[in-house]
């Protein structure tokens, strides 16, 4: 489709006269005074004066001593004969949207955006996440001595037990696992796709600079949301899974040892069980000697055995109340 060609209006402030052509009216047909081509401007929309067998030879250019526009293929102006070279351009005016007979964008480059009423309540939002991190990190940051007495000492020793059955699971078919049964499907949706759902067009509106601007069609693809379905499997599968875990606790005076662990069958079959990982932890239980704040300090065993228990000792605590177990002297 053919660019459309429509003309640009502008007002006379000499005479007060409005609407005047920009193409077809150089001149104020009341009182004769030239037309300032900055304050051009769009026709309301409706309201466009097309312009025939238009030839855009480029942007006008006002001359610096009469203030008179002339058009781009005058070499002097055509009023008092001042030579074009070194005179400025006729400024165009911002593009402007129109869809479906109404504005959809029309601000001047040159005019400084309204600022808009802005809601205070992300700045206060803002502001008391900040105070809150503040505080926080004070909080973290900041530590007291504290004397505490050694009120206990306590190991732990786990082995978790692993058992061999079935487990019931559920994944994409295209990714079921070897050894599944008791299969069944159920259509879900795996995820979205982007579909074309038709266009959405706009005129665009564009300043020629010669008393003329031009509608230019413009169309995007518009985008909907689809979900995609596929085949999700439901399935029994053998396989090793966490059952329990077998516990010794212990003190100072016990030797720390692994639980006894009874298995209740051997192999590789069904109900089958084995040992899995191995954990232990030596504690520390402390009481600040003022307060009576307890805390708990996990320690290696050679450290764990070294400090005796009644023993008062020095430890670190932050604002928050935790106590900082490597700083203990």
């Amino acid at each position: 489709m053919a660019d459309r060609v429509y003309e640009m209006l502008w007002n006379c402030t000499a005479c007060g006269t409005n609407g005047l052509l920009g193409k077809s009216q150089r001149r104020c047909p009341n009182c004769g005074s030239p037309q300032d081509e900055s304050k051009r401007y769009f026709p309301k929309p409706g309201e466009e004066v097309a312009v025939e067998g238009h030839r855009f030879e480029g942007a006008d250019w006002t001359c610096g001593a009469c203030t008179t526009p002339n058009g781009a293929a005058a070499a002097f102006c055509q009023n008092c004969g001042n030579p074009k070279e070194g005179n400025k351009s006729a400024k165009l005016q911002t593009d402007r949207i129109v869809k479906d007979g109404s504005l959809v964008d029309n601000k001047p480059k040159d005019a400084a955006a309204p600022k808009k009423a802005r809601s205070k309540l992300p700045i206060l939002i803002a502001a008391a996440v900040g105070v809150v991190g503040v505080v926080l990190a004070f909080l973290l940051l900041i530590k007291k001595d504290v004397t505490v007495d050694i009120m206990a000492h306590t190991w732990t020793r786990s082995i978790a037990i692993e058992r061999f059955d079935a487990v019931h699971e559920s994944a994409w078919c295209d990714a079921l696992p070897g050894g599944a049964y008791n299969v069944s499907h159920t259509r879900e949706e795996r995820s979205t796709k982007q579909v074309a759902d038709g266009q959405e067009c706009h005129d665009r509106q564009k300043d020629q600079g010669d008393g003329t601007f031009k509608v230019v069609n413009e169309c995007k693809t518009k985008y909907k949301t689809e979900p995609v379905y596929d085949d999700k499997c439901h399935f029994d599968v053998d396989r090793w899974h966490h059952q329990r875990d077998e516990l010794a606790k212990g003190g100072l005076t016990d030797a720390p040892q692994w639980p006894a662990v009874r298995l209740a069958g051997f192999g590789t079959g069904r109900g089958a069980e084995r040992e899995g990982t191995r954990a232990e932890k030596y504690s520390l239980q402390l009481r600040d000697a003022k307060s009576g704040k307890e805390h708990s300090c996990d320690y290696a065993e050679p450290q764990w055995r070294s400090i005796a228990d009644r023993s008062r000792h020095s430890i670190q605590v932050r604002l928050l109340g935790t106590a900082v177990c490597e700083s203990l002297k």
